[in-house]
């Protein structure tokens, strides 16, 4: 029996996110940067949006509405995603936007592709950085490969973290040598051994943020990009 039962999982969720210090790579200082928020929906206990922060000069906090994604946003019109799901996201991300409102920010929700609408805000915003937190579904893990080709033909740095699991899953098959784990206590096994060699390291609560662009600012003016209603999504 493994020593890492049901009853020890919460404990080492709640204590920190996966940042580990020596495996951080350099970022860019004094950067135009976007965060692009997904399903880490928050200011605190965040890695990626720590370094989204470290150096940047303009700071773009984005999040897209994609109507036709696989996921959580393709939503009340396509019936894939009930309205209290929906109304749960919004009500999310206008608490969100508050929080960023005490920092003199806001949130820049685009509503679209993030494949079109990020590539778009690359231009307009002149942004050099895009940083965000790793996901693990297949189709976001697609989505990201697209994203990363699109910045690096854009010249843009792409900085992330794992943050949404206790552990990146591709460290954890690497260390079955990429067999698949089919039973839990295997998958505690080899998650205990995992975190003894890497520690988790709580991540610093972001308690500022540097301001948006004045291009990007103009744009909010001209076109709102607020958290939108259940009524004008349709």
């Amino acid at each position: 029996e493994t020593s890492l039962a049901w009853t020890t999982i919460p404990k080492i969720r709640a204590c920190a996110m996966p940042v580990v210090k020596g495996n951080l790579q350099p970022v860019l200082d004094k950067v135009n940067t976007i965060y692009w928020f997904r399903k880490a929906l928050r200011l605190h206990d965040n890695p990626s949006l720590v370094r989204a922060v470290q150096g940047a000069s303009t700071f773009h906090p984005v999040f897209c509405v994609d109507t036709e994604a696989p996921g959580a946003s393709s939503f009340v019109r396509t019936g894939k995603v009930g309205v209290n799901r929906m109304k749960f996201l919004l009500e999310t991300l206008d608490d969100l936007n508050q929080s960023l409102n005490n920092m003199d920010s806001r949130l820049m929700v685009l509503q679209g592709n993030p494949l079109e609408e990020l590539p778009r805000a690359f231009k307009a915003w002149n942004i050099k950085r895009l940083a965000f937190e790793t996901d693990t579904e297949p189709w976001t893990i697609k989505q990201e490969a697209e994203i990363r080709k699109i910045a690096e033909a854009s010249g843009v740095e792409v900085v992330t973290c794992v943050g949404h699991t206790l552990a990146d899953h591709k460290a954890l098959l690497r260390e079955t040598g990429g067999k698949p784990m089919t039973t839990f206590s295997t998958f505690c096994r080899v998650l205990e051994e995992h975190l003894q060699r890497h520690p988790l390291v709580l991540a610093e609560d972001v308690s500022s943020v540097p301001p948006l662009s004045a291009e990007a600012s103009k744009e909010a003016e001209e076109r709102g990009l607020a958290v939108p209603t259940l009524s004008g999504l349709g």
